[in-house]
């Protein structure tokens, strides 16, 4: 049977970006730079932007998937990020069972 462990109760908080700048090409142009941005407990958050304008850039690097050019991203010891997309089978292999891609996105 699957056994799931019970989340903590967690402080502070949940991710903070620091003057977080982005590029994919290394000394090209950055997506964004100088970006601020702290989430908690009490944070609900949405993006909203044209096709292109590096939301799913923005929540990459929220979720650790991209690295950030400049700056610094910290996230809680405690917290568990995943994604959603709006196109769902572009992300998920659907040859895995429901439990199998969650077991292979959130290992041990």
């Amino acid at each position: 049977p699957l056994t799931l462990k019970a989340g903590g109760a967690v402080d502070g908080f949940l991710i903070q970006l620091m003057n977080v700048g982005f590029g994919y090409s290394k000394g090209g142009p950055l997506l964004f730079r100088h970006a601020e941005l702290s989430v908690d407990t009490k944070s609900r958050i949405v993006l909203l932007g044209e096709n292109g304008n590096g939301k799913t850039t923005l929540v990459k690097l929220m979720t650790g998937a991209l690295e950030p050019t400049e700056g610094e991203i910290r996230r809680n010891k405690q917290t568990r990020v995943a994604i959603v997309t709006q196109h769902h089978a572009d992300q998920i292999d659907l040859q895995m069972t429901p439990l199998e891609f969650m077991k292979a996105q959130f290992p041990g």
